[in-house]
């Protein structure tokens, strides 16, 4: 192959009459979405079932045929449905390398609007499924290649790196930007890169080779090389040169933005349905030009990426080196006038607020599933008895729920509804029908998967719980309050004298807890696993409620008790009208005489900024799931300050606000709450159902010089900038918030951040501004698919405000973050009237050490072998979460007990897969890179884990131990 692809470099480079032939590698795959137009059943009965029947046959049958796959999700429920013919014939094809899986996770992630955490457990479980389930004997493993190819939202700058982390050396997108940009690319022929997207991670463990496709992966298709179209007719004698002429052209076309070979991906959405008739008319376009290679002269042949990826890489050719380089622009979409009535550039910036309650319900079941998983891991470490390979069982319900609502269809909120316009592209000129069967009502079928989930993952937490408890406990309810933001809510029978809470996280936590006692009691207090009894106040306006502060340590769970013989009961929270000084030995809150915000000082480091703060709605006439069109400022709404009032006690204070547009508008209540020992203002926007055409957005409106730069987190992974463009709309300058976003001035150490618990829209469009988009709802279309967004009910928007310096902020930015969005177990239990229960802890040591350093345990979890389900195995994933910072290290033994108690240890890749070394990349010119010959790639000797682990900033190191 090295000799045959200098000859073909050379001539390349020579061209003229006796070039040798332009190597084209073909390649076929079919997009299926796990749900959009139809739910996840629905397609697959319809649709997906025959594309995989008909292309595991064509392959076993033809040697010469190629295929890839993506989406694990179907093959998992096309197997069981299969005979063991079948199962053999994707064995072969899988092992022969005629069928290749790429990126391979339960289904094609969105990039931006999901969490990192999630993207790595639903890939990890397409590649557990593939490996425990076909179980082929391959030399290499079986996914190198990332493809992510419909991310119309924007490509995530943390994809690249969490692909390299998985093993992966090749990737695959489409170009999501601006027209210009596209331009430039072409000219450079930029369209195959390396990519060293992390400012962070080591490039020798975050660089990955990327091949973006330079329009869509459904060109070929649009050509009309798509025969499940019924208007395309097969190839035969009379029409084979015409369609030869086309794909020519189409490949001519694209050598002006590759450099090398071409790479023709083939397909679309849910294609090959009868992948017989698709590769026969291909096949007879195919030999046709092979026959006169002096009107083509090209080498077409069927290929999967891997077999492109890894002839491109053994030419002698330099390929640009791009860092950074954040896709989230959205797609600036060009709406035929004829359907609008006027011609507007769409930013698909709605996506990262639209279906705000579908966004949070995911968070909140993937957080469900981590404290769960945690639990298991607890339970088994403290020797209590757990039917661990049932309850793992019941877990694969959850972690098949998440997966499916991770896709790129889902979390953007862009999936057909109960009553809407479900034909894509229809406008409000030309709606189409209205949804009103079950096949379409995909809102509702991933919302009742997350419920299943929901219940799998609470029926295992509840029996962990109860295990946890001493032998004498009874009467144990759970909590799960998702809502309450940085509140753990309990309401407690009449018997139940105990609180038990559990932390999954690697840091020490104060939160405050909620609980309700027994009517009319005067003398309850609360008191510590110690019996010291602990401040509480009471609750103003809610009957026989108390609030209490309570510490859990890291990785562990504490017990308090409610005593009804105590000399005095809580203390009286006292109520004032207006808006009064919020102030703790951390932070300072003041308010201006019309009731908002004025200033926000931390105390600590002396940092003073001056801000307003308030809501506001956008009102549109246009726009829709997919694209933000703006087309006025948003609207300050007036705060009803004969309502405002002020609440204060010794656990917190906290101010309550109420806006309306109108006396008979919705009523949005804004709650801003400092609890007595925080360092950060938690804010909680109420949300009625929104008047239709509005959007409802917080606005900071600060005195930092911010030289029109915004930061947001990408995924929740690293942070990346954006610079405010005033030549673009509204919608053009809003990017998606995951976890974090921030301003800073330039000319002083001043920061002001938000933390999210769930995907936000964010934009700063003057400098000092910080806006961050929450609830929409739509009655318009923007021809992107379906529509309207109506989404009613009430909903809760959680978020955090931290003020300080630039180092300081971004040292504790994640783990105040992630302490609001992993929400405490809470359960209510009848303890034993003599024996103090004392913490349970993950290991032997309290983890203090840990706490000083911005670690983060990603995942701590039990799994079975996948080749062994007799056997089990404990997963740890840890990552230093703070960006720019001095290597972390942290103590393996300090997570799991001393590594003696386990019978191997190893380092795994992200997904769980072994570590091997993947292609390796030097220098060859100013940005430009070469890649390394293929065999030259040893594969490492595999170490034993070491107790101590070094940390580079955001990157994840990931572990397997054998029990």
């Amino acid at each position: 192959i090295m000799l045959f692809a200098a000859v073909a470099a050379l001539a390349l480079i020579a061209g003229g009459c006796c070039a040798a032939p332009l190597e084209v590698f073909l390649v076929p795959h079919s997009h299926c979405d796990v749900g959009w137009l139809k739910t996840v059943e629905a397609y697959y009965e319809q649709e997906v079932q025959f594309v995989l029947d008909t292309v595991v046959t064509e392959l076993d049958r033809d040697p010469s045929l190629r295929f890839v796959w993506s989406e694990v999700k179907w093959l998992q429920m096309w197997w069981p449905q299969r005979n063991s013919s079948m199962h053999d014939a994707l064995r072969r094809i899988v092992t022969n390398g005629q069928l290749e899986f790429v990126g391979a996770g339960w289904s094609q992630n969105d990039e931006v609007t999901t969490a990192y955490g999630d993207v790595v457990e639903q890939t990890t479980l397409g590649h557990e499924w593939l490996r425990r389930t076909l179980q082929v004997s391959r030399p290499d493993p079986l996914v190198r290649v990332g493809w992510q190819i419909d991310m119309f939202a924007g490509y995530s700058g943390a994809t690249p790196t969490l692909w390299a982390l998985m093993g992966y050396d090749y990737m695959v997108i489409r170009f999501e930007g601006p027209q210009g940009m596209r331009d430039v690319w072409t000219q450079e022929k930029a369209f195959e890169m390396v990519w060293e997207a992390s400012d962070n991670v080591p490039a020798n463990r975050s660089r990955i080779f990327c091949h973006i496709i330079q329009y869509n992966y459904g060109d070929m298709c649009g050509l009309g090389f798509d025969w499940d179209n019924p208007n395309n007719p097969a190839i035969t004698p009379d029409n084979v040169k015409q369609a030869a002429d086309k794909f020519a052209a189409f490949v001519q076309s694209r050598t002006e933005a590759y450099q090398g070979p071409i790479m023709a991906v083939w397909g679309s959405d849910f294609r090959f349905q009868n992948a017989s008739y698709w590769f026969g008319n291909m096949s007879r376009i195919i030999a046709y030009m092979h026959q006169h290679p002096q009107t083509y002269n090209l080498h077409v042949q069927y290929s999967t990426v891997l077999q492109y990826m890894e002839y491109l890489t053994s030419l002698p050719l330099k390929f640009p080196v791009k860092k950074h380089l954040d896709f989230e622009y959205g797609w600036p979409h060009v709406i035929p006038q004829n359907l609008t009535g006027n011609v507007t550039v769409q930013y698909q910036t709605g996506a990262p607020v639209s279906r705000a309650a579908h966004k949070q319900h995911v968070r909140d079941v993937s957080v469900l599933l981590r404290n769960t998983q945690f639990a298991l891991w607890l339970a088994h470490r403290q020797q209590v008895h757990v039917d661990v390979p049932a309850a793992l069982q019941k877990l694969e319900e959850t972690q098949d729920a998440l997966g499916v609502t991770q896709h790129h269809d889902s979390l953007p909120g862009t999936m057909s509804a109960a009553g809407s316009f479900v034909r894509w592209g229809g406008s409000d000129h030309n709606p189409g029908p209205r949804c009103n069967d079950k096949d379409c009502m995909v809102l509702e079928d991933y919302g009742s998967r997350l419920d299943e989930g929901s219940r799998a993952a609470s029926d295992v937490l509840t029996s962990v719980i109860t295990g946890l408890l001493p032998h004498q406990a009874a009467s144990m309810t759970l909590t799960e309050d998702t809502q309450a933001g940085s509140t753990v809510h309990i309401p407690m029978r009449a018997e139940q004298t105990g609180i038990l809470l559990l932390n999954s996280l690697l840091q020490a936590r104060s939160v405050l807890v909620q609980v309700s006692f027994r009517a009319g009691a005067q003398h309850v207090c609360v008191q510590n696993s110690r019996g010291a009894a602990v401040p509480a106040q009471t609750v103003p306006d809610v009957k026989d409620t108390l609030i209490f502060s309570a510490q859990v340590e890291a990785l562990s769970t504490a017990t308090y008790t409610l005593n009804y013989t105590c000399s005095s009961g809580p203390a009286a929270a006292t109520v004032r009208s207006g808006a009064t000084t919020l102030e703790n030995s951390h932070l300072q809150v003041t308010f201006d005489q019309g009731g908002l915000v004025a200033s926000l000082l931390n105390k600590d480091e002396n940092v003073l900024i001056r801000t307003t703060q308030y809501l506001a709605l956008y009102h549109n006439s246009s726009g829709g799931p997919y694209c933000l069109v703006e087309t006025e400022w948003a609207r300050a709404l007036p705060l009803d300050r004969s309502k405002t009032y002020t609440v204060s006690g010794p656990v917190l204070a906290e101010v309550h606000q109420f806006f309306a547009e109108t006396p008979t508008s919705p009523v949005y209540e804004q709650v801003l709450r400092l609890a007595h020992d925080a360092a950060w203002l938690d804010v909680r926007v109420t949300v009625p159902t929104l008047a239709v055409g509005t959007e409802l957005i917080a606005r900071f409106e600060s005195d930092l010089d911010t030289a029109g730069v915004l930061t947001s987190d990408d995924t929740g992974f690293e942070l990346f900038t954006h610079m405010r463009n005033d030549s673009l709309p509204v919608s053009g300058n809003y990017h998606a918030v995951v976890q974090s976003a921030h301003v800073r001035a330039v000319s002083s150490d001043r920061q002001l951040t938000v933390l999210s618990s769930r995907t936000l829209g964010i934009a700063s469009l003057r400098n000092g501004w910080l806006e961050y988009m929450m609830y929409r709802r739509l009655n318009s279309t923007d021809d992107q698919g379906p529509w309207p967004l109506e989404e009613t009910g009430t909903v809760q928007i959680n978020t955090r405000v931290l003020v300080g310096g630039a180092t300081a902020s971004e040292q504790r930015r994640r783990l105040v973050a992630l302490d609001q969005e992993v929400w405490l177990v809470a359960a209510a239990f009848m303890p034993t009237p003599t024996t103090p229960m004392a913490p349970l802890r993950a290991a032997p040591s309290p983890l203090l050490a840990v706490n000083e350093v911005p670690v983060h345990v990603v995942s701590l979890q039990l799994r079975q072998n996948p080749f062994n389900s007799s056997l089990l195995q404990v997963v740890v994933r840890v990552q230093c979460v703070a960006e720019h910072y001095a290597q972390a290290s942290v103590a393996l033994d300090q997570l799991v007990g001393p590594l003696t108690d386990y019978r191997a240890c190893s380092e795994t890749n992200l997904d769980l897969s072994p570590v091997r070394t993947r292609l390796q990349w030097h220098s060859s010119g100013p940005n430009l890179a070469s890649a390394t010959t293929p065999h030259n790639r040893a594969n490492p000797p595999q170490t034993a884990c070491s107790a101590k682990l070094l940390l580079a900033p955001l990157d994840i190191r990931t572990f397997v131990l054998d029990l």
